[in-house]
């Protein structure tokens, strides 16, 4: 049996000597939390009142309590009112920069939220697709890097042609040429028919469902890992893909949207929860030995998120002239496989169970939803 007398002394070391001044510092601690809390409150409000002198003279104090490399709020911090003006974080920005490929890579398989978002709506996809349909036709909103589609390419196998018609941005068609080269090399390796095009957001309302052709519009946006840009055509991408489908004769079709912003006012309550939830996980998933890489995958990637708005509302209203499609049970166990660890959680919400949601501690960090 163990007795209080079995402890080293050396146990004690690891404690500080002086424990007034332990707590001390812990009281410090939460004072610069709760202050840097009620600062941005009330930066928010100044801004939605127009008092603009006010809120400059709060963003002062919110600079000087930011840090890249401090608290879970002081990162917070920095990335709300620092990241975009400071002329030394740009310079971390570009140093971060020399290392883009590396961080984007890890940041994908190492965290949930892009590889969350995807199978989720890659195994809607599969799952939803008729036995008799001979012909997959999906419509990107975003393909970004492509990295969604190779593992519906396996799942589909040689069985069915598959056709990728992305939405064309004149700032990505450098990009666009090398991710076709890449998708159609991996389709063929996997003996699968694949056509890859492109065309203009004014165009999407040519593509229509046929007999035989099952047509899939994939929406992703505010994924952590993704380019904040192009905010203002999802309304215009989900419209089309409605109006596409609801004028068809026969359902052969569906949209999914994953949504990776809650909340669209910049100093919200909700969007400073979600924003806090996202850096404690990333905290999680790279603890202070690993600080150098949290940093840059935060620079890169999840301060752009944390600077920017999505708003939620542009994704849910989708609904008005479509039917939920819910998502399977084995659908949501697959995907809680993927977030085992730290405090996920996965959900599914929706007057059809039709929304699938990624929880860090309860704050919702992912949406994804299926309509048809």
């Amino acid at each position: 049996m163990l007795s209080p007398t079995d402890i080293s002394c050396d146990f004690f070391d690891v404690f500080p000597t002086n424990s007034c001044e332990h707590a001390s510092m812990i009281n410090m601690e939460f004072d610069q939390e709760l202050s840097i809390r009620h600062l941005l409150k009330a930066y928010g409000e100044s801004i939605e009142k127009g008092y603009m002198d006010l809120a400059q003279v709060i963003l002062t104090r919110l600079r000087d309590k930011a840090s890249p490399i401090g608290t879970t709020m002081e990162r917070l911090s920095h990335y709300l009112s620092v990241q975009r003006s400071d002329p030394q974080a740009q310079r971390l920005k570009e140093e971060c920069m020399k290392n883009h490929s590396m961080a984007f890579r890890a940041l994908y398989e190492i965290t949930p939220y892009g590889r969350f978002a995807h199978f989720v709506a890659n195994y809607a996809i599969y799952e939803s697709i008729p036995r008799d349909i001979e012909e997959v036709r999906i419509v990107d909103f975003d393909i970004g890097d492509g990295i969604q589609w190779p593992p519906l390419i396996c799942a589909l196998g040689p069985r069915r042609s598959v056709r990728f018609t992305c939405i064309n941005d004149a700032e990505k068609d450098y990009k666009f040429e090398r991710v076709r080269e890449r998708l159609a090399s991996f389709a063929q390796s996997m003996g699968l028919n694949l056509i890859v095009d492109n065309l203009r957001l004014d165009e999407l309302m040519r593509i229509g469902a046929s007999e035989g052709v099952w047509l899939v519009f994939n929406c992703m946006v505010g994924l952590p890992h993704m380019n904040m840009g192009r905010r203002s055509q999802v309304e215009k991408f989900i419209e089309g893909a409605r109006n596409s489908l609801v004028s068809s004769s026969t359902t052969n079709g569906m949209l999914i949207c994953g949504n990776g912003r809650c909340g669209h006012e910049l100093f919200s309550n909700e969007h400073l929860l979600h924003s806090q939830a996202l850096l404690e996980s990333m905290e999680w998933h790279f603890p202070s030995s690993f600080s150098l890489a949290r940093t840059s995958m935060e620079c890169l990637f999840i301060g752009p998120c944390v600077s920017s708005c999505l708003g939620e509302h542009e994704l849910v209203s989708v609904g008005s002239s479509l039917e939920g499609c819910r998502f399977s049970k084995q659908n949501l166990m697959e995907a809680m496989e993927i977030v085992r660890g730290g405090d996920y959680g996965v959900k599914v919400r929706g007057e059809w169970g039709n929304e699938m949601v990624l929880e860090w501690r309860g704050t919702p960090l992912v949406r994804v939803c299926a309509w048809r």
